[in-house]
């Protein structure tokens, strides 16, 4: 009897673990879709060849910044899976905003790239 009151007391602890992992996801989830909210891009004219895609950089803009121009250039052109072009165009405009795709997670909603 006293092994079947602890796996019980295990089930709790774990069952309230789980809660709050959901309850922190939900909230890093409306974090980054509150975050998210003001990216955009917009291209009033297009002149040229010009070609759009987002670009994931997990060190951030400034990491950018610090690099020397021919560098960013190479960087900006790489083509991979972290990249998804939104545009490719020689006229026109263009205007983007991102928009979160919504996943579930057992109850949890979220939305993401």
């Amino acid at each position: 009897m006293q092994a079947g009151s602890q796996l019980s007391v295990e089930k709790k602890l774990k069952l309230t673990l789980v809660q709050g992992l959901i309850h922190e996801l939900a909230q890093l989830l409306e974090a980054q879709k509150q975050a998210s909210a003001s990216v955009l891009c917009e291209i009033a004219k297009v002149a040229g060849d010009t070609s759009v895609r987002s670009v994931v950089i997990p060190e951030g803009i400034a990491s950018l910044q610090k690099d020397d121009p021919a560098i960013i250039r190479i960087r900006l052109r790489e083509q991979d899976v972290r990249h998804k072009r939104l545009c490719s165009s020689d006229s026109g405009s263009f205007a983007w905003r991102f928009k979160p795709v919504t996943q579930e997670y057992d109850g949890v909603t979220s939305e993401s790239s």
